[in-house]
């Protein structure tokens, strides 16, 4: 007898799924192949709707007209198929002339089908949507191998064919096919009894339309909508019930009535049937938990549909300690378990962590445990359930043994709730369930929405993802600021971190589960830049705190009392220390979220002299200098000083103390002097360009918590100018500038006299420059100078001692400069530009320091032509750095010959040149981080003058950054900035 396509229909699924061409063969020669295929589409189909039913669920739609509604989606689905085919077909016949019948067609297409039989796999929580694009790509590959056996087309070929067919399917849904369409939508409608919404956006917006909270009533308005009457109910029917009591009674009368004893001996003889029996029932058993832990989802998607009824929140949990009514509670605390949670009880090691918790904190504050966070109605595995008593039996063992394997079902039945709760499809309905519990919770120990009390929630293991998913909903109910405390989290970080007002994400060094979110969820890596997580943690609202040696439960967990940290206290010890910490605010207690890193500018103050401001002051203001060894670097230089916002409308600038002039005005210098920009139009409007308003977003924070300098002084001011901007720039009044350009004073008798300036000041470091050779070290930061003579035109001038402090290191315990052996660098025969100050006890401070060859104009060398050029700059300049090591290169590079005149031309004093400084790594054994052996350094722009040396009197470079790097740990501020204040400051400054 021929076999017919029925009886080899597994073998054509399993062929057609591991893309065997024989099978596409055999569904065309096979009696009976285009049975085999429509069974493949309807399969398909059905498989497709369970795996999208969550549309019926938020549709609301009943239970009866439940499976109705699945069966039509799957006969539009087979409806649709033959469309597809036909249109396949229509192309193949049309534009490639393959002259194909078309139930051929129709036959392999439907076996192609055939990968889409495992479309109910769409459904599972978190993983569904990568598996149906899965499924999607092997069902056409399949439809191509399909066509490349029909056709004989090669690959590129049948792809076409196919891929054309589906956009001439599209083109006619949307044109001549839309009443077929609008039909369909039309008996989907009729069968599911509502109108449905099936667009992504729609779905969305149903799901948030009903849960708008109303935070003037008593309840938000969308918990009162799930109490709305609703068919059906979770538990067991009653008629069930009795049916099981009466059998369980005659059961017992039997075993235990005289006749029986007889019936015993027999029972015992067949002891082997019975041993297979309790196999059998315990497979079963185990199956049918398998099925409930699948099932999962459901009952969020079916408490959303309604289908439970009207049921009040039947447990609201309970007080750790019960506070008084005469208590006005000031934070409510709410705990959510982890994974291992089957029932309302905890296990010890929980109870004894809520317990001194609850010991910890004050009586206004109410912590509530009970709420079990991976039902949406609070209900426990153990109640109310058609397997209750499987769940009873696995709780009741592993409260008496935690390590039993046999606990781990539970494990997994609650990791399918994570999932689901961080799943964009499900994730809004549980996570609106979850916080409809939370909220009624509340409401029953006293929540009054009105006052918007602040709330805890704190979150072990999976409870930490459950808190946060609830975070947004519950906040729209109560308006309040919610915190998450996650003890061992696994949080995804796509739900509520955003909204929550601040996570502490507290986590053990040993800990692999935890580990799992940041591997498993994409919102939690770091590639994303855009996700929640990502942007709440640089808006500073997590705060990821180390327990240190401590891993993720049981023993060496958190809650483990036994095993003890290097400071006495086991590891329950710390997590309650820090749990009350956190919610007393009480830093001192091993955790402060919002404390500053100390900047590198905080670091370098910590000495006198990179404090110009001190007072009294370590350099005085009146300075003895000798003119023919040391030159002023300005003509008017001071400090700034930013005025109190009071003083701001009537100065109109900011405050000068003057430290240098002119001759005619010496007598302003040590007097504090108002500092104001040009009122001439054109001045007037530039300034106005860039005065803004000034007020830190939360991303400040976090970065001043990572040790950068912001402008503290001028949050919240409005129409700040340049002037303030560069005056408030750091937290103290320590800017030093000299004023560049014409300077226009205003005295008027009885006022304070004004100074007018038309161009940014520029910022520097010392006061006086000189040009010199170091002789040697003198001991204790002294060192031995030799000044320049100009008469001799070397350094065989006057012998000084000067004081060249030793920098202090930043926070990577680098040193900016050093002192070390200065008198041997190859540069030092032609001398050193320094610049500084006295100090009190009459000692010149050199604070900024460069090799006087660096602003010679005078080139080493010059290369012409662009490849010769080229060649220099990407691999010349760089090569055998470490034998470059102190010394200068001064190079001009000619791209274009023909202009090689214009490099004969030389440099007169007036020119500008644009100055282009690059920064790079220093290497050594503190090297900077240079990931893959890169260092990502830095460049910045500025202006090279040709001005007179009035050392030397030949030409020399006066370099001027224009620098817009700021809000950095060296609070270094962008504006105009001498090459002492920037490259060449020993302290401060980027050598580069």
């Amino acid at each position: 007898m021929t076999d017919t396509a029925l009886d080899q229909f597994w073998h054509l699924v399993s062929s057609a799924l591991t893309l065997n061409p024989e099978a596409f063969e055999l569904i065309n020669t096979l009696p009976l192949g285009g049975s085999v295929a429509l069974i493949v589409v309807l399969a398909a189909g059905m498989a497709q709707a369970i795996g999208q039913s969550i549309v019926l669920y938020i549709n609301q739609v009943k239970p009866i007209r439940f499976g109705f509604s699945l069966t039509c989606a799957a006969i539009l689905f087979a409806i649709a198929y033959g469309f597809w085919a036909l249109s396949v077909w229509f192309v193949g016949n049309i534009l490639f002339n393959l002259n194909t019948q078309f139930g051929d067609v129709a036959r392999i297409i439907g076996l192609s089908y055939a990968p889409q039989m495992l479309g109910f796999l769409v459904a599972i929580p978190y993983l569904g949507v990568p598996i149906g694009v899965i499924l999607s790509i092997w069902s056409f590959l399949a439809v191509i191998v399909s066509f490349e056996v029909l056709t004989q087309l090669d690959t590129w070929a049948a792809f076409s064919c196919a891929a054309l067919g589906w956009v001439f399917l599209q083109l006619c849904q949307r044109t001549i096919g839309r009443p077929i369409t609008v039909l369909g939508h039309w008996l989907m409608n009729t069968v599911a009894g509502t109108q449905l919404v099936f667009s992504k956006a729609e779905l969305e917006e149903q799901v948030r339309a009903g849960y708008q909270g109303d935070r003037g009533r008593q309840k938000p308005a969308w918990v009162k909508e799930k109490a709305q009457a609703k068919t059906g109910g979770s538990s067991l029917p009653g008629s069930v019930k009795i049916v099981i009591a009466v059998s369980i009674g005659m059961m017992l009368a039997f075993l235990f009535s005289p006749s029986s004893y007889q019936g015993l001996g027999n029972w015992y003889a067949s002891l082997t049937k019975t041993l297979d029996l309790i196999v059998d029932l315990s497979l079963m058993s185990f199956l049918a938990l398998l099925f409930a832990i699948v099932l999962t989802p459901v009952e969020s998607l079916g408490w959303w549909a309604g289908w439970y009824g009207d049921e009040d929140l039947s447990y609201p949990g309970e007080p750790v300690r019960q506070a008084s009514t005469s208590t006005q509670i000031s934070r409510y605390v709410i705990y959510l378990d982890g994974i291992s949670q089957g029932s309302h009880e905890y296990l010890p090691d929980v109870e004894l962590l809520l317990n001194r918790l609850a010991d910890a904190v004050p009586d206004n504050i109410l912590i509530v445990k009970g709420i079990i966070p991976y039902s949406v109605t609070n209900r426990s595995l153990t109640e109310d359930r058609p397997l209750a008593f499987l769940w009873r039996i696995i709780d009741s063992i592993k409260l008496k043994a935690p390590d039993h394997p046999i606990g781990f079902i539970i494990n997994i039945r609650n990791m399918i709730a994570v999932a689901v709760a961080a799943d964009p499809r499900y994730g809004p309905i549980q996570n609106q369930g979850l916080a409809q519990v939370l909220f009624e919770s509340l409401i029953n120990f006293g929540y009054q929405v009105e006052s918007q009390t602040p709330i805890t929630l704190i979150g072990y293991s999976g409870g930490g993802q459950m808190s946060m998913a609830s975070v947004s909903y519950l906040y729209r109910a109560t308006g309040a600021n919610i915190e998450v405390i996650s003890l061992a989290g696994v949080i995804s970080g796509n739900t509520g971190a955003m909204e929550v007002e601040h996570l502490y994400h507290l986590v053990g060094e040993n800990d692999n589960v935890e580990r799992l979110g940041p591997l498993c969820f994409p919102g939690r890596w770091p590639i994303k830049v855009n996700s929640n997580w990502n942007q709440a943690k640089r808006r500073g609202k997590i705060s990821l705190i180390n327990l240190g040696p401590v891993g993720h439960d049981g023993p060496t967990g958190p809650l483990d009392d036994y095993t003890f940290l290097p400071d006495g206290r086991s590891y329950m010890d710390q997590t309650v220390d820090l749990m009350t910490g956190i919610l007393l605010e009480d830093w001192t207690m091993g955790v402060n979220p919002h404390e500053l890193a100390i900047s590198n500018y905080q670091r370098y103050r910590s000495v006198l002299f990179n404090q110009p401001e001190s007072y009294p002051f370590y350099y005085p203001i009146e300075q003895t200098i000798n003119p023919r060894l040391y030159k002023p670097v300005g003509t008017w230089m001071g400090r700034l000083l930013l005025p109190k916002s009071n003083q701001r409308q009537r100065l109109r600038g900011v405050l000068f103390e003057v430290h240098h002039t002119d001759e005619r005005y010496q007598y302003l210098v040590g007097q504090v002097i108002n500092l104001r920009w040009s009122d001439d139009p054109a001045d007037t409007a530039l300034i106005q360009e860039v005065t803004k308003d000034v007020h830190f977003v939360d991303r400040v924070q976090v970065s001043k918590q990572e040790g950068n300098v912001h402008p503290d002084r001028l949050n919240h001011w409005l129409a700040v100018t340049p002037l303030e901007s560069l005056a408030g720039a750091r937290p103290v009044n320590d800017v030093l500038v000299k004023l560049a350009g014409p300077v226009i004073v205003l005295e008027e008798v009885g006022l304070r006299p004004t100074l007018v300036i038309r161009r940014e000041p520029v910022q520097i470091s010392g006061r006086f420059q000189g040009l010199v050779t170091i002789l040697g070290s003198l001991g204790d930061d002294r060192f031995q100078l030799r000044h320049y003579n100009p008469q001799s035109r070397h350094f065989d001038g006057v012998e000084e001692p000067v004081y060249i402090p030793s920098v202090v290191a930043d926070r990577n315990g680098v040193f900016p400069s050093t002192n070390y052996q200065l008198e041997q660098s190859p540069v030092n025969p032609q001398g050193w530009r320094i610049t500084g100050m006295k100090n009190e006890q009459g000692e010149f401070v050199v604070l900024s320091l460069a090799p006087a060859s660096l602003f010679g104009v005078t080139p080493d060398r010059m290369i012409e032509g662009k490849r010769d050029t080229q060649r220099y700059i990407d691999r010349d300049c760089w090569a055998n750095l470490a034998a470059k090591k102190g010394t200068i290169s001064k190079v001009l590079l000619v791209n274009d010959p023909n202009q090689a005149s214009l490099s004969n031309r030389g440099i007169y004093a007036g020119d500008r040149l644009l100055l282009i400084h690059m920064y790079g790594g220093i290497g050594g054994q503190k090297a900077e981080f240079a990931p893959m052996g890169i260092f990502f350094g830095h460049f910045s722009y500025g202006i090279a003058h040709v001005v007179e040396d009035p050392f030397t009197g030949s030409l020399k470079f006066e370099i001027e950054y224009r620098q817009i790097y700021t809000h950095n740990t060296d609070g270094i501020i962008a504006g105009s900035l001498s090459w002492e204040r920037y490259s060449g400051d020993r302290q401060w400054g980027w050598m580069g």
